[in-house]
């Protein structure tokens, strides 16, 4: 697979693809954080410096009291695709980081923007985590190139990997898959120009496009920022680490050279913080137990789904509450606090039992849809839980019009939008008839070079999985001039030959039809019969004669042009029309079967078959037979000798009267499938039942024998060759 279409607007990465993506997942005093990272050696992986740094005055612009590095827990996952589902003899391994290393010149810029929001800007924003042993390369883990020191790789195109959300708002999921896009990497010019940006950094590398719906999202931090060279050899170019707003571009911190000295750096530094092998960084060696009468929260994060107007149910179980008080917030909004709630919406209710806090939210809307943490603060230390509510909604659709009027020719596109949560999937469909495109997806049906059989109901339906989907129908009226067809059909009675010629006109709008016999128009007598019905104009001739003979044409008219056709009545007779079974269980024969209408009688047939064409040959060469006609039958046959099983025929066949030879027939095509074990056990178990009847005859003679005896008559029946013979015995 391919990730260059595939985090936002993109696609799930191919399996083993990145083999260098990393899950670094940072826990301890009150913090669990997940990052992306990028193994760059067999013992280092890089991921974004913010990741590693935290701050116990939470978001403030200047901090205070930096949460030390003792106190943190760095996990790294390597080998990992899906962290859900996993797949068979999937390899992934789990290292504990030893040393971490933080850019000399790193910095976490807290700024206040108009929205009253504070947001990072974090500068040479690159940290390395020294793994507790070397890792084993595989085809599921090997490192990624770096550049030389010094050299400066700045493609047009760039790839991000990650495992953050998958869309650009607060309430979107994240993926538990890894994801993989293609981003173009702008110049410090054309990235200022872009609306919300301004001049990267020299530390930094802008890619991406402002309300662009493919980029990195939040959780794909510390991911990789790639590149290819000509030899299709990955190289890191850079780390994801911020954007300034949903709509800004993202920042990546240029990897060259920084990670070469970080790297350097960490072979000379002596007092950097060590790990124990459990992963938790401690200066001297000891490690520091939790106060086991502090609250814990014990519900695991998640996501709840709940379709729109349904009550959602959201839970939060506490263990050693004690005196803290438990809040429930939404969008930094208090809702509870405690057994009180803060928010005053009627929908939203509270239920307190046991250390289980459930907020029920009745009639659920779309706005409601986010992250509710549940939080108990502990002497200033918070502890969160998350329940991301997910609010499914219908789908409705709409479209731009529900009736269009074409003409031939014309392209038009139908245009249909559908809403929902998920985003619904756009079906086209068609009620009856023709369709260029079945089951085309999309929110646009494109109809070029229309005609008529473009006419007709089509169907945009709009499903997500939530209720039933939701349809919309747009009316086609394809305006074009007359489309004439003719059909011929003779019928034997009392009375002689009727002949039907159908004229068949396709028109809109309406036609007027008129009828002419070679050149002249023709009316209704005692043998001529005229009616109509609709799209198709019928003239009967009854007792057909000679004189009957000639060229009768049909001519349609309307607003847009006319067209005509003729149909020929010579007296010649028509072409056979075969009747045989198209599947033939004998071995070598097959018995061909027609008939014919005809004015006259008819003299001879010429019948045309051979091997047919299939995608192995070219086909047989056509034999052909002459068969004369001595007695007029309703049904004629005749037995094609010497065919090879499991081959297929075709067959044309060419009647004659005293007016001359007909018109080719349509090609008759026919499987010689041979004897099959199918056949022969029909035919095993038929001869079965017949010996077994003649057995249960037999013993009622018999029996009737013996009662004939005393009346000195015998009557002797012979059935084994399926002829009664009768003997009288008179004693």
């Amino acid at each position: 697979m391919r990730a260059e279409e595939r985090i936002l607007g993109g696609l799930e990465a191919g399996f083993k693809q990145f083999p260098w993506a990393a899950i670094v997942t940072v826990t301890g005093n009150n913090i669990d954080k997940m990052c992306a990272g990028t193994l760059i050696s067999l013992r280092f992986v890089a991921t974004a410096g913010h990741c590693t740094s935290y701050c116990k005055d939470q978001a403030h612009p200047e901090c205070k009291r930096p949460v030390p590095a003792d106190e943190l827990t760095f996990k790294v996952q390597l080998g990992e695709y899906d962290y859900v589902n996993r797949r068979p003899n999937q390899e992934t391994r789990t290292y504990h980081a030893v040393n971490l290393f933080l850019h000399p010149d790193y910095r976490s810029n807290i700024r206040l923007v108009e929205t009253g929001f504070l947001e990072s800007d974090p500068k040479y924003d690159i940290a390395i985590l020294k793994l507790d042993r070397a890792v084993k390369p595989s085809s599921y883990i090997t490192p990624i190139c770096l550049p030389e020191v010094g050299q400066l790789l700045f493609p047009d195109l760039a790839t991000v990997i990650g495992w953050g959300r998958i869309g650009r708002y607060v309430g979107d999921p994240h993926s538990s898959v890894l994801q993989a896009v293609t981003v173009p990497v702008l110049s410090a010019e054309e990235c200022a120009e872009m609306d919300g940006s301004s001049y990267p950094s020299p530390d930094q590398i802008c890619a991406g496009l402002s309300n662009s719906d493919q980029s990195s999202c939040p959780g794909d931090s510390g991911g990789g920022l790639m590149t290819r060279d000509m030899e299709e050899r990955w190289f890191l170019i850079g780390i994801v680490s911020t954007g300034l707003s949903l709509d800004s571009q993202i920042s990546y911190n240029r990897e060259e050279p920084k990670l070469h000295e970080i790297k350097d750096q960490s072979r000379r530094k002596q007092d950097s913080p060590r790990i124990d092998r459990q992963g938790s960084i401690r200066p001297d060696g000891q490690r520091v137990e939790r106060d086991s009468q502090l609250p814990e929260i014990m519900t695991q994060d998640g996501n709840i789904r709940v379709e729109r107007g349904d009550t959602a149910r959201l839970t939060c179980e506490v263990a050693g509450l004690g005196n803290y008080v438990l809040m429930w917030k939404e969008k930094q909004r208090v809702i509870s606090a405690g057994n009180l709630m803060v928010r005053k919406d009627p929908r939203f209710q509270l239920s307190v039992k046991d250390g289980v806090f459930v907020l029920y939210i009745r009639n659920v809307q779309r706005e409601d849809a986010g992250d509710y943490i549940c939080e108990v603060d502990v002497l200033g230390r918070p502890l969160r839980g998350k329940q991301i509510l997910e609010v499914l909604v219908p789908p409705v659709v709409q479209t731009r019009e529900n009736k269009v009027d074409l003409y031939k020719g014309d392209n038009y596109t139908l245009s249909c939008s559908g809403q929902g949560y998920p985003n619904p999937r756009i079906i086209w469909s068609k009620q009856g008839g023709y369709m260029r495109r079945p089951g085309y997806e999309g929110l646009s049906l494109p109809l070029t070079n229309v005609n008529r059989q473009d006419s007709g109901n089509y169907i945009c339906q709009a499903s997500n999985g939530v209720s039933t989907p939701a349809q919309a129908v747009i009316t086609v009226r394809v305006k074009y001039p007359p489309e004439v067809e003719m059909e011929q059909n003779w019928l034997k009675s009392e009375s002689g030959t009727e002949i039907d010629i159908d004229c068949i006109v396709y028109s809109d709008p309406s036609p007027q039809v008129t009828w002419f016999r070679n050149s002249g128009k023709i009316f209704e007598t005692d043998r001529l019969l005229m009616t109509e019905k609709p799209g198709r104009w019928t003239i009967k001739i009854i007792d057909i004669r000679e004189s009957d003979f000639g060229n009768y044409s049909c001519r349609a008219t309307n607003l847009l042009g006319k067209a005509s056709a003729v149909s020929v009545i010579s007296g010649r007779p028509s072409p056979p029309r075969f009747t045989s079974h198209s599947v033939n269980f004998q071995s070598s024969v097959y018995n061909l079967t027609w008939t014919c209408e005809s004015v006259s009688k008819v003299t001879e047939y010429k019948l045309r078959y051979r091997q047919s064409k299939d995608s192995n040959s070219e086909g047989g060469v056509w034999s052909e037979l002459v068969l004369p006609v001595s007695e007029p039958t309703l049904q004629y046959h005749y037995t094609l000798r010497e065919l090879k099983p499991g081959s297929v025929y075709d067959v044309v066949g060419f009647s004659r009267n005293k007016y001359g030879w007909s018109m080719h027939s349509k090609t008759f095509t026919f499987f010689n499938k041979g004897v099959d074990f199918s056949t022969q056990e029909l035919i095993k178990k038929k001869l079965r039942e017949t010996e077994e009847e003649e057995e249960r005859a037999r013993q009622k003679e018999e029996i009737l024998i013996t009662s004939l005896s005393s009346d000195s008559v015998t009557w002797l029946i012979d059935l084994r060759i399926g002829v009664m013979s009768i003997i009288l015995f008179i004693q």
